[in-house]
């Protein structure tokens, strides 16, 4: 199982990815706090304050591959996963090890993850 806290820009924009990406469902919505969780995941997404947050989130973020962490969702299916998104998803490398596939995945505030099939 997955659980995770990220800050975003816009709640409601990165609520619709990762909802579509993971196949989550809200359990908790409220002022600036989206959780979403499924049997497998639980997402923590909390808005950034306005004085904090990014000049312009309406535009595309610079892919964030400098961060020092890069969190893994196990999917079904990769190819499933990003079909969801219906074309939202930026994506970066892929690759497999053993017998297992990943895929980078820039998430609509550039974040880097990565999907493991």
């Amino acid at each position: 199982m997955t659980e995770l806290v990220l800050w975003v820009d816009d709640l409601e924009r990165a609520s619709v990815f990762y909802e579509a990406l993971l196949q989550l469902e809200a359990k908790v919505d409220s002022a600036g706090y989206r959780q979403l969780v499924s049997a497998a995941h639980t997402l923590h997404l909390h808005e950034i304050p306005a004085e904090y947050r990014s000049a312009d989130v309406s535009g595309e973020y610079p892919v964030r591959e400098d961060a020092v962490m890069k969190p893994v969702f196990a999917v079904a299916s990769i190819a499933d996963a990003l079909r969801r998104t219906t074309g939202h998803a930026r994506l970066g490398k892929a690759f497999g090890h053993d017998d297992k596939l990943m895929q980078d995945v820039i998430d609509p505030e550039g974040n880097l993850i990565q999907l493991l099939e």
